[in-house]
Parts: structure tokens; C-alpha cells; sequence
């Protein structure tokens, strides 16, 4: 791909990642899109040939805004309650920091509901996450750390923390001002009956949704 085809490709994803909680993705057109972008129509043709490869690409764009983040949380994890506590950090200060990617990335998810690449999409997505938690529960079933978990299944309880984070998510939008990180986490922590100090960073004790 030429430096100039990058180039206008990124300036169409960023135009189309700030107008998707706007108007969703059925509601993106490839006028406005190239408008936002202050690039010319034919553009969006130049570097997308397909629907189907704009949608993944759009994804894409959408992840990478937390990339440095989950770089910086998830690589330090070494035991299966290390990578657990470390995700669930993770999530709440994407809440309190980047509440404008994830506001994008949950109406993206939402148009699953009546897009077939989106949905597939999606899919991917929480198949990977699902397997991911769900290795992690069995190890720390295996070893004990998770032995009082009021649920045996990996996948159920993977699913139920993947449900948790995306219901916070979805609140988060219509009231900034009920969440502080700390009162999440800790219950999170309870319910799967892990004493833990990951209450004792700063950075958890603060109202999410400030920016």
C-alpha cells in the first residue's frame, strides 16, 4: 500500500470511528465519512474495496485506540489471579480514560444486532475473549485460586465477567457519574472470592466517564 493510500485510509477510519456513536454504523455514509476526512469521494473506493473490508477495518482502528493500554496491563500477568485482576483493571480505566472508544466500539457491537459482517465480527471477538478468561478461570481452578467460584463452568463465569464489563460499558454512556472504578472491581473480586490489593492504586479511585 502507497504512503499516500495509508495515509487517506487512516484519515477515513478516523472520520468513521468519530462518527459512529453518532449516527452507528448503519447510519455511516461514505459522503460524510470523506467530508469529515476533508478527502475527496472517490477516496473512500481508493482504499476500501468492499463493505466487508471497510467494516474490519473500522473494527480494527477501534482496538488499536486501547492497544497501549492492553499492552500495559495484560503482558505483566503471570498467575491466573494476576491475569484476571489485571484485566479487570484494565477495564475500569478504559471507563474512566477512553470512555469515547469504548462509546464507539459498543455501537459498533451493537449493529451485529442487523449486520452480518458485524456481527461476525463481533463474534470473533468474544470468542477470543470468552476462551481467553475462560483458560484463566480453569487454571486457577486447577490450582485452588479459584476454588470458592459459585460457578464450576470457565466458560459461564468467562462470559458472565464478559457481560459485566459490557453492561458498565453500556450505563457508563447514559450516566457518567454513577461508577467509581474501586466499588466495581471489588465486588467483582468478591463474588470470585479473591482477597486482592489491587484496591490500593490511585488510579482505581476515581469517577469514570470523565473524558
Amino acid at each position: 500500500m502507497s504512503q499516500k493510500r495509508h495515509e487517506q485510509r487512516r484519515l477515513l477510519l478516523q472520520a468513521a470511528y468519530e462518527l459512529v456513536p453518532e449516527v452507528g454504523v448503519q447510519g455511516l455514509r461514505t459522503r460524510d465519512i470523506t467530508s469529515r476526512a476533508q478527502l475527496h469521494l472517490s477516496s473512500f473506493h481508493y482504499c476500501f474495496e468492499s463493505k466487508e473490508v471497510f467494516l474490519c477495518g473500522l473494527y480494527q482502528f477501534i482496538i488499536d485506540q486501547f492497544e497501549a493500554e492492553r499492552a500495559h496491563y495484560l503482558e505483566a500477568g503471570t498467575s491466573p489471579k494476576e491475569k484476571l485482576e489485571r484485566r479487570l483493571k484494565l477495564m475500569t480505566y478504559l471507563m474512566r480514560e477512553k470512555p469515547v472508544a469504548l462509546r464507539a466500539l459498543r455501537t459498533f457491537f451493537s449493529e451485529g444486532w442487523v449486520d452480518e459482517t458485524v456481527r461476525q465480527i463481533v463474534r470473533a471477538h468474544y470468542t477470543v475473549q470468552r476462551a481467553q478468561i475462560a483458560e484463566w478461570i480453569a487454571e486457577g481452578q486447577a490450582d485452588g485460586t479459584f476454588a470458592n467460584l459459585p460457578i464450576r463452568d470457565p466458560a459461564i463465569v468467562a462470559s458472565l465477567l464478559i457481560s459485566m464489563s459490557d453492561g458498565l460499558i453500556f450505563q457508563l454512556i447514559f450516566d457518567q457519574d454513577a461508577f467509581i472504578a474501586a466499588d466495581y472491581t471489588a465486588a467483582v473480586l468478591s463474588w470470585m472470592g479473591i482477597e486482592s490489593d489491587i484496591m490500593d492504586s490511585v488510579e482505581m479511585h476515581a469517577p469514570l466517564g470523565r473524558q
